[in-house]
């Protein structure tokens, strides 16, 4: 089985790494047909991958970054875009309005640096 993702009308497929009986699948739904229990868990893989893509999609929409196929495709299969660097999530972080909130103490003791005691 593989899956296709189509973004500003670049398509990409990527396989889910699972076989189907042809005669088995619901091309309308999109779904294997049946009550067995291979039926089931297939359907809740599908659904499931689904359901992460969607976030994925969300999260990079959220942060501003452009979606495309390439990187749907790489997030199915296990590679990021970037990974950030522990500095960079720590900046991030201090960039937040709940850094004060969360760690009150944390920027005096970031300027300890300047204080005389450390010189």
């Amino acid at each position: 089985m593989y899956v296709r993702f189509t973004v500003d009308g670049i398509p990409k497929e990527a396989s889910t790494r699972r076989q189907w009986d042809i005669n088995r699948w619901d091309q309308k739904e999109g779904k294997a047909i049946g009550t067995k229990e291979d039926v089931k868990t297939l359907n809740a893989f599908l659904e499931s991958l689904t359901t992460k893509v969607n976030s994925y999609k969300t999260e990079l929409f959220n942060k501003g970054i452009p979606v495309s196929s390439v990187d749907l495709i790489n997030f199915i299969n296990g590679r990021s875009i970037k990974r950030n660097k522990v500095l960079e999530e720590f900046l991030d972080l201090k960039r937040s309005p709940l850094f004060s909130r969360s760690f009150p103490l944390l920027p005096a003791i970031m300027n300890l640096k300047s204080s005389p005691i450390l010189k």
